[in-house]
């Protein structure tokens, strides 16, 4: 595994920021993600990754805490109103959701899931961000399944694929699609960083055990999401034909990917 460099504390100054703070590091350190967030550069570093996805992860941690720990009803009814989101989103796309459709589908008040979220886009970013932990969860499984480096990569890979299978409009919605603020998509990013945190970490191990590296780990990483993620959207926009269900042609169409991508067309 590749040794890390301890940067936060330079960075931050040996303190956790506020989440302002955190935005303004991920914006200036993390833009390697941002042609897909709508935020312009291009430029990774896998220590800055790290800073920015743990910097994220901490903030989520502490949500809520400067105002007060929300009631166990009250966290209660949040989850309710954001799994409602996410059926109403995933059955009628983006235009079913409003506030009052929310509100409908989980027999509160309008004004109760007002209480919870600003708006209707707060509502869409918080099922991106749920999204992006679920993908996390999901390719960090894969990857603790198996022992061997390469088949590790291919299904981390197939994780993803199937993920946006299963999910296909939360899916858009974490990589910008249904959102009108750029502010709501800059707002994925942490959580985004986190997934991409994974990916880091299978290329990390996998050019190690290559030997040798000759670009550094985040931009090889950058290169393997964009094809993992052209291929969903292939896949999602019915231009490749692929049946969720069938896993061996899922695997097949990664192992033929992973072949491509570090050994050529050749």
């Amino acid at each position: 595994m590749i040794c890390r460099a301890k940067m936060s504390a330079a960075i931050t100054g040996g303190e956790v920021p506020a989440a302002g703070d955190a935005l303004a590091i991920i914006h200036t350190t993390a833009a390697a993600v941002s042609n897909t967030f709508g935020i312009t550069g291009l430029l990774l570093d896998v220590d800055i990754v790290n800073i920015a996805s743990n910097v994220y992860t901490v903030n989520m941690a502490n949500q809520g805490k400067a105002t007060g720990s929300p009631t166990a009803r009250g966290e209660a009814t949040r989850e309710r109103l954001l799994r409602a989101a996410v059926e109403l989103v995933e059955q009628g796309g983006f235009e079913a959701l409003t506030m009052r459709a929310l509100a409908r589908r989980c027999g509160v008040s309008h004004n109760a899931a007002y209480r919870h979220f600003a708006d209707r886009e707060a509502i869409l970013v918080a099922v991106g961000e749920q999204g992006f932990r679920e993908l996390t969860r999901r390719m960090r499984e894969a990857l603790a399944a198996e022992s061997d480096t390469e088949q590790a990569a291919i299904a981390v890979g197939c994780a993803y694929i199937r993920f946006a299978l299963d999910h296909p409009v939360p899916y858009r919605l974490m990589f910008g699609d249904g959102l009108h603020q750029v502010s709501s998509r800059k707002a994925l990013l942490g959580a985004g960083l986190a997934s991409f945190q994974t990916v880091l970490d299978v290329l990390a191990d996998l050019l190690d055990t290559d030997g040798a590296r000759s670009r550094p780990p985040g931009e090889v990483a950058v290169a393997a999401w964009s094809l993992i993620h052209g291929f969903a959207s292939l896949v999602l926009s019915g231009l490749i034909p692929l049946d969720r269900d069938d896993t061996a042609a899922i695997e097949q169409h990664m192992r033929r990917l992973h072949e491509v991508f570090l050994h050529g067309a050749g």
